[in-house]
């Protein structure tokens, strides 16, 4: 450990190793460029780690820590190259679908980047988690996380039957099926996903006659009140699927909890609990 510690404080001298912490090899300054590791950064590792997070960490329909993010003062930058480099930082977070010009570029001036996909499962969100606390040292924070994740998943299968129906419906009619992060989370809820009945695997559009065909005994929302500014949110308006699902048979999961998924998806299933209890025919 001495010898480590000894080479790694000549490499920190000589600035082979940026602003890594010579004791234990953790990068000081981290960025992140991308909306989901933005999340995972702030919640993981300590504010006086984090040299900047994307301008998406402040977005409350993007991240659940939106406020948190706000009150902590911490630097929002667009991601562009030129802001980054001058960050000076020795570890970049990006996504999988963060512009590959940047992501490239970055690479080419000798930034360290680590890139995450978008988690299509539970454990692939946990997975993450566990990936972001080992590269920023901070497994004891990530245990946290994944505590809360597997009680909500625990709870949840002790209220739900399988014989509930959900379909998610949102903005043009797009909707998300089972092989997407929402499709698990209703599953592990214990809830049946209709977008399987209209043949959509992944994402989709439902055209709103096959919507009320599907009967499904709740529809998922991203918004309580969205607004009519187009076409695509004032399908949600029409009158037919106002009646064929009243507010007690709707249930709001905003997009910042599944979107990303991470520590949020503990709330989304929480979400989903609360409405199953709700449901008129199963007080």
């Amino acid at each position: 450990m001495r010898i480590l510690t000894a080479a790694l404080s000549v490499l920190f001298a000589l600035g082979l190793l940026g602003t890594v912490d010579p004791a234990t090899g953790q990068a000081r300054r981290i960025v992140s460029i991308n909306a989901c590791t933005d999340q995972l950064a702030f919640k993981l590792a300590p504010a006086q780690r984090i040299a900047a997070l994307s301008i998406y960490a402040a977005d409350a329909t993007l991240s659940l820590y939106a406020g948190e993010v706000q009150a902590s003062g911490l630097p929002l930058i667009s991601g562009s190259v030129e802001e980054v480099l001058k960050l000076k930082p020795d570890l970049v977070l990006a996504g999988t679908w963060t512009r590959r010009i940047t992501r490239d570029r970055l690479k080419r001036e000798g930034i360290r980047i680590e890139e995450f996909a978008a988690p299509n499962s539970i454990e692939e969100v946990k997975a993450g988690i566990i990936r972001m606390a080992e590269l920023l040292g901070e497994e004891e924070r990530a245990k946290t996380m994944l505590r809360e994740i597997d009680a909500a998943v625990q709870d949840a299968a002790q209220i739900a039957g399988g014989e509930i129906t959900a379909l998610q419906f949102q903005r043009r009619g797009y909707t998300s099926g089972e092989d997407s992060l929402l499709g698990d989370v209703l599953r592990k809820a214990g809830i049946r996903n209709a977008a399987r009945m209209l043949g959509i695997a992944s994402v989709g559009q439902a055209a709103l006659e096959t919507v009320l065909k599907a009967r499904a005994d709740l529809l998922v929302l991203l918004d309580a009140n969205p607004q009519a500014s187009d076409q695509g949110t004032a399908l949600l308006y029409h009158p037919a699927l106002l009646a064929a699902y009243p507010p007690q048979r709707r249930v709001v999961l905003a997009n910042n909890l599944t979107v990303c998924g991470g520590p949020a998806v503990a709330a989304a299933l929480r979400t989903l609990m609360a409405a199953l209890q709700a449901l008129p025919d199963r007080k």
